[in-house]
């Protein structure tokens, strides 16, 4: 790939991450500064939201007409499949993970049979006018509809669907006209909602909350995430650079790489080695997740590890998300709580993953170094005090 090339790359990315951190003081004057501690006062940023976020549309419809929206924003690598699954459990709820059109972003493990009914009836693509985001995708559904004798006038590329997330809405509410409550996970991001349904508000109230996780079980995911883009993403349009930002981050961090090498012996022949450099020094991963609990305070975080261990939690989160109107019945929460359901999500038949302890334990010493520095640089340990998360064996 040509140099002007890989800058060009290197340079929409390094633009992308700021601009999720815009709002941010992590990243001020490349020093971050540490937000308050417990004790701070009523005015600081401790004081977070417990309740779900309203957007309300701007002509929104009276409050007792369905269908309902909801939105559970996340960065991603929060097991937001599983979630979104769960959710989609409920017979009165249609709930879609990612940007997926969703005849794929509906498809879960438990509903392989409906999706391929679903894609067998399809004789019209009016409804589908927003496409696939993938060039496999975009492939596969061609040769599926030419299958079928229906006509294609399209060429079913998925333009930005994060910015239409009224169209979103009314591709699931084609996708189950019955559905009373209509949501997705991990569609975009908190600070990315909030733009959107600015720009482009829905004809329906939105109800907000952001879904995260314990941070060192996330990074680990996050750098296999990196590593699984090459094989499983290639032909993504939206995962384009990372790769190639992947095998440049040596480079563009030579010194960084040379004092590793030097105290560590890494070697960054290795893929994932470079894919940990490129997690803490290119995505940032740590800060961006950080820095959406710091910094947007409309949010309602909700916790994963909580909602996959506690009923309660979770009966908790379906009530809000519609408007207080479904209590889960005890069928409904003992499918979730199934020892085969919390195994499943977008990696079924892996189990799940490991505790925070175990996996800084199953880290080198060099990756255990470079959590440790991102630690105090964030001041992560106050930054996720009030969910409870254990930081006490990193050392």
């Amino acid at each position: 790939m040509p140099g002007f090339l890989k800058r060009l790359i290197l340079a929409c990315l390094d633009r992308v991450i700021r601009v999720v951190l815009h709002r941010v003081d992590l990243i001020k004057g490349g020093a971050p500064a540490k937000v308050a501690r417990a004790g701070a006062d009523s005015a600081g940023w401790r004081t977070m939201r417990v309740r779900p976020f309203v957007y309300s549309a701007p002509a929104a419809k009276a409050s007792e007409e369905f269908p309902k929206y909801f939105l559970v924003t996340s960065q991603g690598l929060a097991a937001s499949a599983w979630l979104a699954s769960s959710l989609n459990l409920h017979p009165d709820i249609t709930c879609a993970m990612g940007i997926d059109h969703p005849l794929v972003s509906m498809r879960f493990y438990y509903n392989e049979n409906e999706i391929a009914e679903k894609q067998e009836s399809i004789r019209n693509l009016g409804p589908m006018q927003n496409g696939f985001y993938s060039e496999t995708l975009r492939q596969h559904f061609k040769e599926k509809f030419a299958r079928l004798g229906v006509p294609l006038e399209t060429d079913l590329v998925r333009e930005n669907p994060i910015r239409q997330l009224q169209r979103m809405y009314e591709e699931l509410a084609w996708f189950d006209p019955h559905s009373k409550y209509i949501g997705n996970v991990h569609v975009c991001f908190a600070q990315q909602a909030l733009e959107y349904l600015a720009e482009s508000p829905t004809n329906r109230n939105v109800t907000l909350v952001n879904l995260i996780r314990h941070p060192i079980p996330r990074t680990e995911a996050a750098i296999k995430g990196v590593l699984s883009i090459a094989t499983h993403y290639k032909d993504s349009d939206w995962h384009k650079g990372i790769p190639e930002g992947m095998d440049a981050i040596v480079d563009t961090e030579a010194e960084r790489r040379r004092e590793i090498e030097r105290r560590f012996g890494v070697d960054f022949k290795e893929p994932r080695n470079r894919a940990v450099l490129y997690s803490y020094y290119r995505a940032l991963h740590n800060d961006c997740w950080g820095g959406e609990i710091v910094s947007i305070r409309e949010a309602c975080h909700v916790t994963i590890e909580r909602l996959m261990s506690d009923r309660n939690y979770f009966s908790w989160l379906v009530s809000e998300l519609t408007g207080h109107e479904v209590v889960p019945a005890s069928d409904f929460l003992d499918k979730i709580f199934t020892e085969t359901h919390l195994q499943s999500g977008r990696h079924m038949g892996k189990g799940r993953s490991i505790g925070p302890r175990e996996q800084y334990a199953a880290w080198t010493d060099w990756e255990r170094f470079e959590f440790r520095q991102v630690m105090e640089r964030l001041d992560l340990t106050n930054v996720y005090a009030p969910f409870g998360y254990d930081f006490s064996f990193v050392r």
